[in-house]
């Protein structure tokens, strides 16, 4: 098959990793793969470094849809797959201008009318059945017209990657001078109000009383523009926890990070199915998570996870006590969530959902 991917975004967020990654599964399946992006952004650079045919049309340009309508019958374009509602925007105009099937890829909760567009006629395509029920409430959307077809990552290889633990945690303390015998918990995500990271400062005095040589690891930056790292500094100063919490920025080794702490922590405040998530169950890291949107839909407390009471600092400094504290409990954790991402969760599991979304749409 010949199909177009199409974001229109100036970020470079959970939405447009995924698109990449699916990207990556549908080439190296044998399909024929363009991106089209917009110009000068991050995505479009990561596409072209990673040997994608990005196609020669800026998607904030004016009459940006009948420019790709165009690309569409010249390259004999099988299907046309969207993400944000400006793809989604995009993507139905294509549907309206040239007859090919085209999907809209539903990662975040967005109000408008091409959403109900689309769903009617089975369009969509959502990442865990907490966005389908939003979109099925709000447009009255029959159920099984929305698809789920959970998120999907693979961490880059690297040179660390078949270390043991043990020299995983040497190069992790000697990267961010951490002490040789400290408990280690990483968070991953962009600065922001929703990732929660303030929810797991709030709970880190309490862990340190039980465990005084914990260290968190903060793991990404805010967006342009955005106060929310000068926020969370300020919070940490006023916690006196300076020597406890660092901040890292944006780091291409959040493979090799995850899975050399102790503890992955997702304490997100509202969230879809976050791709950290997906990650830290890849990289044999136990997890603890707020119990918040399709997150419960793939981890279960105390089967391949600990969960904690949403915006509950106090319960997420016991679930991160009780894991530090029960090594025998990390090893269960670890090993559930090891089987749950290579069963359910595994990229081949999830290239098949989408090859077979494509081939009903097309027959």
């Amino acid at each position: 098959m010949r199909i177009l991917h199409l974001v229109k975004s100036k970020n470079y967020a959970g939405s447009e990793q995924t698109m990449l990654t699916l990207c990556e599964l549908l080439k190296d399946a044998g399909h024929e793969v363009f991106i089209a992006t917009s110009y000068g952004r991050i995505l479009n650079q990561l596409c072209k470094e990673r040997g994608f045919k990005v196609v020669p049309v800026d998607l904030v340009a004016p009459f940006a849809a009948s420019k790709l309508a165009k690309f569409v019958k010249e390259q004999h374009i099988d299907i046309v797959h969207s993400y944000l509602t400006g793809g989604a925007r995009i993507a139905n105009k294509l549907h309206k201008k040239c007859g090919l099937p085209a999907f809209a890829h539903l990662l975040v909760t967005r109000e408008h009318p091409v959403f109900s567009e689309l769903g009617h006629r089975g369009s969509l395509i959502a990442v865990c059945q907490f966005i389908a029920d939003f979109y099925i409430g709000k447009y009255g959307i029959p159920h099984e017209k929305i698809p789920i077809v959970h998120n999907i990552s693979i961490i880059p290889k690297s040179e660390l990657e078949d270390k043991p633990k043990s020299e995983l945690r040497k190069w992790l303390n000697a990267e961010f001078s951490l002490p040789e015998d400290s408990k280690v918990i990483a968070m991953v995500g962009r600065l922001s109000d929703g990732k929660g990271q303030d929810v797991l400062i709030e709970a880190i005095p309490a862990v340190l009383e039980v465990h005084p040589d914990t260290h968190i690891l903060m793991v990404g930056k805010a967006k342009s523009g955005s106060k929310k790292e000068n926020e969370l500094r300020t919070l940490v100063k006023e916690k006196g926890l300076e020597n406890y919490i660092h901040f890292t920025g944006f780091r291409r080794d959040v493979g090799n990070i995850i899975r050399a702490c102790d503890i992955n922590c997702v304490p997100s405040r509202y969230d879809i199915l976050p791709l950290t998530l997906i990650e830290g169950m890849h990289m044999g890291t136990p997890l603890v998570a707020s119990h918040v949107g399709g997150i419960p839909e793939v981890l279960h407390h105390s089967k391949n996870a600990l969960l904690f009471e949403n915006e509950n600092p106090l319960d997420l400094a016991a679930q991160i006590t009780h894991l530090l504290n029960d090594s025998k409990l990390a090893a269960t954790l670890t090993q559930n969530a090891k089987t749950t991402v290579t069963t359910t969760l595994s990229p081949q599991t999830i290239l098949q959902q989408v090859i077979s979304l494509y081939e009903a749409a097309l027959s």
